[in-house]
């Protein structure tokens, strides 16, 4: 199982814990797991899992997260 760990500024959430706090040491993110592969920009991160599923964080002042 793969883990997906974190840090960061956070300020828009793109740590995807759920939260806005600054990570300034590595932190394990809880129920992600599967996570094969991860991409991220300035104020977000997508991940892919094994199962296909993507997950997006962060920030979509310009649409970057793909919601509609």
């Amino acid at each position: 199982m793969a883990r997906f760990i974190v840090f960061g500024f956070n300020e828009n959430g793109e740590c995807g814990r759920g939260d806005y706090k600054q990570k300034s040491t590595i932190t394990k993110v809880q129920n992600i797991t599967d996570v094969i592969d991860v991409s991220a920009g300035k104020n977000h991160t997508n991940i892919l899992r094994s199962t296909g599923e993507v997950l997006v964080t962060g920030s979509n002042m310009f649409g970057e997260l793909r919601t509609k």
